[in-house]
Formats: C-alpha cells, sequence, structure tokens
C-alpha cells in the first residue's frame, strides 16, 4: 500500500520521472496506470498483469521484481488483474507482459518465461 501511495502522491505533486525507475510500481486505479504511462514517456514500460491465485504469477513474482534492478532505466508495473483496471480487460492468458514505449503495446510475452521477458526488455530498453 506504501508503494501505490508513493506512486499516487509523486505523480500528482509533478515529481520528476526518477521516481518511476529501480522499483516495482503497484497503479490501484486506471487513473494512476493512465498518469505512470504519461510519466514514463519514451521509456520502456513492463506491465505484469497477474493474479494471485494463479501459481506461475506467484513463480515468477520475484524474478521479475528483480529486474527492476537489473534495468533501473525500465519502468516495472505490476497490474492485479482482480482489481479491474481497464487495461487488463483483454488479457486472456496469466501471467502477461506487456511492453510499451510512448503509451502503445510494442510486444508481449505470455506466460511465466523470465528468459523470454529479458530478452525482450534487452532489445527494447536500448
Amino acid at each position: 500500500m506504501d508503494r501505490m501511495n508513493e506512486a499516487a502522491r509523486a505523480l500528482s505533486e509533478g515529481v520528476g520521472t526518477s521516481f518511476l525507475t529501480g522499483k516495482l510500481h503497484h497503479p490501484p486505479s486506471d487513473g494512476d496506470f493512465s498518469g505512470l504511462m504519461d510519466r514514463a514517456g519514451s521509456r520502456l514500460v513492463v506491465v505484469d498483469f497477474f493474479a494471485d491465485w494463479c501459481g506461475p504469477c506467484r513463480q515468477v513474482a520475484p524474478l521479475f521484481e528483480a529486474l527492476a534492478s537489473e534495468f533501473p532505466d525500465v519502468v516495472f508495473v505490476k497490474v492485479d488483474t482482480q482489481n479491474g483496471l481497464s487495461c487488463s480487460e483483454d488479457v486472456k492468458s496469466l501471467p502477461t507482459f506487456r511492453f510499451f514505449r510512448n503509451g502503445e503495446v510494442i510486444d508481449e510475452v505470455v506466460g511465466a518465461d523470465i528468459s523470454s521477458i529479458k530478452a525482450k526488455i534487452q532489445s527494447h530498453a536500448f
């Protein structure tokens, strides 16, 4: 809850984009997700669409979180599909990892394949 409040507060206060990188974000609402995407601008944003009941989601979660430290210029976001955020409406399988730039989806990995996720980050981040 503290991370969500911190991101929401930073967005509302107009803090620079440095708060975006190096950690995992958990936007609690559509507005927070949209604001996060807007603030990210041309930075690569990787979104993990997950659910608490999903075994593979739980299995890959700590590996995904570690990527935030490994790729400090990339914005990492987790969206719980059970929270009803509209950005997750068309997600058909869990986990799904979507890669965004300038608010547009540029790539996707379906499944808990951390090697594929890392390869996509490497190909799109630089």
